[in-house]
């Protein structure tokens, strides 16, 4: 059963898409009547509904919630699967690519989500398009609960992160 987000347990089961590119207003609008339709009619394998919720955060991340803290067998509650499906589906209908996952997400010089591959990092490292101040995404972070509704501790300082060490000064091995 669909429900707000805000009203949603902060201990929900969480699954976080993250697109290819911007996610336009009407393509967010789109995307969350496709999830609020499906997680309507969502059940387990046994009948039950939980309550579950979808959002578009920062036009870039599609995050889904299902409230399944009152399941003792967590594999009991149905075709979680049934998402990749349904974004596959996405996917067709918008032109936004959910699966493209060597991403590295980060915040411009104006404050807003841009992505790179995770192919090009040294190289924007060499050009200072990512620096040690850059802020970047970490999915890491947004998966962890007491996380899900503050998009602020998702985010963390280049150099604080798993991209530190090409923050690191290199030694010569010729000195």
């Amino acid at each position: 059963m669909y429900v707000p987000f805000d009203e949603m347990n902060p201990e929900s089961r969480i699954w976080i898409y993250t697109a290819d590119r911007t996610i336009t207003t009407e393509e967010a609008e789109v995307i969350i009547d496709i999830l609020e339709e499906y997680l309507n009619n969502w059940k387990s394998p046994n009948g039950m509904s939980f309550p579950s919720s979808a959002k578009v955060l920062e036009n870039w991340f599609v995050i889904i919630v299902v409230d399944t803290t009152s399941v003792i067998d967590q594999y009991r509650i149905g075709p979680v699967d049934g998402f990749v499906f349904l974004f596959k589906e996405i996917s067709k209908l918008t032109d936004i690519d959910f699966f493209h996952k060597p991403l590295l997400n980060y915040l411009d010089n104006y404050n807003q989500v841009q992505a790179i591959s995770l192919f090009e990092i040294k190289q924007a490292v060499t050009d200072q398009i990512i620096t040690p101040d850059t802020i970047i995404i970490d999915h890491v972070r947004a998966e962890q609960k007491s996380h899900l509704f503050e998009f602020e501790r998702w985010k963390v300082r280049a150099a604080d992160s798993w991209l530190s060490h090409y923050f690191q000064p290199q030694t010569n091995v010729n000195e």
